[in-house]
């Protein structure tokens, strides 16, 4: 196991990486899929050194561990310190990334390889990732365009936006954050999508394959799908039936959140992207 200790900008190089994990606080982390070169740059640094690690294909970039062993009271004391760092980490486009970030930007692009993202109150952007993408945040807004692996997202009170997706298997849970998902592929297996206040707003193909199952307690649900049919009782309002051929399945469920069920054009443009101005890393 080769070790550096990193305190001012730097750049590093490594031969064959197929795992990654990254443990910041404060700045910004691109890790980027790549036939070139594999490398860590850093060009910002401050207050406190990084610890980088490599052998046996692993490349670990992380601050030095605190007491508490626990990810986010570990994080606190060295959050106290400022410590902040601007990195740039280019690895074969089938390694596996880990990524925790405490307030740290972070954005992922063109990994093949199962992407795993822990956040506190940092945003994340996810772009052109074909493998399975699992992402767990606390008020941090979540932006993914192009997954196309299994999705999972756990967020609290960040917005989750999902644009371009031909993901088989969505999973989207939120306490207040609003969910976005725009299905490009006419196939899927589930997207389930859940929030208790946060609004709802899908949109699928009109040649779609999908029995759906909106469900809130005291939102409202708007869609100008003509097939589904609407119930009301005094507990909770529903829109269910089938779209197409009943392929796969769709369920959205709310608790005060509005949920809209909308077609998707078959061709968007940039003025249709719901993510607007979408960043993508490079």
């Amino acid at each position: 196991m080769s070790t550096w200790l990193v305190e001012r900008p730097q750049r590093l190089t490594f031969d064959e990486v197929k795992q990654l994990r990254v443990r910041v606080i404060a700045g910004r982390v691109d890790v980027v899929g790549t036939d070139d070169e594999t490398a860590v740059d850093v060009t910002e640094i401050r207050r406190r050194p990084l610890r980088i690690q490599y052998g046996d294909g692993a490349l670990t970039v992380a601050y030095e561990p605190t007491k508490t062993p626990t990810f986010v009271h570990g994080f606190i004391d060295q959050h106290v310190k400022r410590a902040m760092s601007v990195l740039t980490i280019t690895v074969p486009r089938d390694c596996e990334v880990e990524i925790e970030s405490l307030s740290a930007d972070v954005r992922v692009s063109d990994l093949d390889g199962k992407v795993t993202v822990h956040t506190l109150n940092a945003p994340a952007t996810l772009v052109r990732l074909p493998g399975d993408v699992a992402v767990d945040s606390v008020s941090g807004s979540v932006r993914m365009r192009e997954v196309a692996g299994d999705l999972w997202v756990r967020n609290i009170s960040g917005e989750v936006t999902l644009v371009e997706s031909v993901s088989e298997v969505v999973e989207v849970e939120t306490v207040s954050g609003a969910i976005t998902c725009d299905l490009a592929s006419p196939v899927v297996t589930g997207v389930s999508l859940a929030t208790y206040t946060g609004h709802v707003t899908v949109r699928v193909p009109d040649n779609s394959d999908l029995s759906v199952d909106l469900r809130t307690t005291n939102g409202v649900i708007t869609t100008p799908f003509t097939g589904l049919r609407h119930e009301l009782s005094p507990l909770f309002r529903r829109v269910r039936g089938a779209l197409g051929d009943d392929g796969g399945r769709l369920q959205v469920r709310t608790v005060t959140g509005r949920v809209a069920l909308l077609s998707r054009p078959p061709e968007r443009s940039a003025d249709a992207d719901p993510l607007g101005e979408f960043e993508e890393t490079s």
